[in-house]
């Protein structure tokens, strides 16, 4: 493997002259440099630092003290960015995915800024499956909601986790079933609630770190609290128990890939001139 737990793939240079976390900030660039957020764990402060110098301020890395899973790590940056934007939308972006189409990705978050805003939703936007693949997570559609600046939004029926060979070949005769790409949109307060509800001691360890947040004892509390958070993805921690009519899902023409295989990595550069 090429991707090592030192450096692991967002720090790499794969598909392009930049790593995936410069190529993922980058993408960003319609944002405001104060709005992005990078959540890392302690062992790659320093490389993200170095990574991101300039294009993000350093105050604006949110650091885990141990690896917790997504559930804690998301829930650890929704606490922070509660602090200043506890009514705001924020976008879960991971750093080590490829997204080729920046216009798509803005037009789709832009929308499920909407929806966060106007019906407290938890939204994913997801993408069509091009290949029965074996290492990703699938989810469901429902019935189409409703359209937003001509794009379709459906209901959420369920998530299943890699599914088998065959199993995925019938997901991909489906219309029904998309790519679990992660991309999460939600408002902050509407995010906690969720935690408070269904990871009750992760949400208390949340927010006993937040009344340290900006003191001298911020440090303190993240190694005394965090290590204390249930170690479980968000998939399995929120998703999967929330009421399916709390969820939106947005399709998407993305470009989109886990960058999980170097059959992938040989495709992408053989379209390289």
């Amino acid at each position: 493997p090429f991707s090592r737990k030192n450096k692991p793939k967002q720090f790499q240079k794969l598909v392009s002259p930049q790593t995936m976390l410069q190529d993922t900030i980058r993408r960003l660039n319609f944002l405001k440099p104060s709005d992005m957020y990078i959540s890392t764990n302690q062992e790659y402060l320093e490389t993200v630092k170095e990574q991101s110098r300039g294009k993000i301020p350093t105050s604006n890395i949110i650091v885990e003290p141990a690896l917790r899973d997504t559930a804690p790590c998301i829930g650890l940056a929704a606490t922070y960015l509660a602090q200043k934007f506890p009514h705001e939308v924020m976008a879960i972006i991971y750093a080590d995915h490829l997204i080729q189409n920046q216009k798509e990705l803005i037009k789709k978050l832009k929308i499920a800024e909407k929806l966060s805003k106007t019906e407290n939703t938890l939204n994913i936007i997801e993408v069509k499956a091009k290949f029965p693949n074996v290492n990703l997570g699938y989810v469901k559609i429902g019935k189409m909601i409703k359209e937003i600046d001509g794009a379709e939004i459906y209901a959420f029926e369920k998530f299943t986790e890699k599914p088998d060979l065959e199993m995925a070949k019938k997901f991909l005769q489906s219309y029904k079933y998309l790519w679990n790409t992660g991309l999460y949109v939600w408002k902050v307060d509407t995010i906690l609630k969720h935690f408070k509800k269904h990871l009750p001691e992760t949400y208390k360890n949340l927010m006993k770190i937040q009344r340290h947040i900006g003191t001298s004892k911020e440090s303190w509390a993240l190694q005394e609290y965090y290590p204390n958070c249930d170690k479980i993805s968000v998939d399995y921690g929120i998703m999967e128990k929330v009421e399916r009519k709390e969820v939106r899902i947005i399709p998407a023409e993305l470009g989109w890939s886990d960058v999980g295989t170097w059959e992938f990595i040989f495709d992408e550069l053989a379209k390289s001139p």
